[in-house]
């Protein structure tokens, strides 16, 4: 014989178990929410970036420059230089 103790209990495991796949459907819509966001900001930097140099006049050569220096910067670690003694 079910006693209503048990009754009970069941019915809150029901609705926690409900409750439970309620929120791991929210947390794969929010993973996919959040993919989505993530392209559109890098989409946007892109195009932030191109605006700037569209409008800053330079000429595609001083853009290669400026990307050389960046990176030989980068390679001998970093923009600042430490004198050894």
């Amino acid at each position: 014989m079910v006693t209503r103790k048990s009754q009970q209990l069941k019915a809150k495991l029901e609705k926690l178990e409900k409750d439970l796949e309620k929120i791991k459907s929210q947390k794969a819509q929010l993973a996919e929410k959040e993919k989505d966001l993530l392209k559109q900001q890098k989409a946007t930097d892109a195009e932030y970036i191109l605006a700037l140099m569209a409008e800053s006049n330079r000429t595609r050569e001083e853009f290669e420059q400026f990307a050389q220096v960046k990176a030989a910067n980068a390679e001998n670690g970093g923009d600042a230089h430490v004198p050894t003694h």
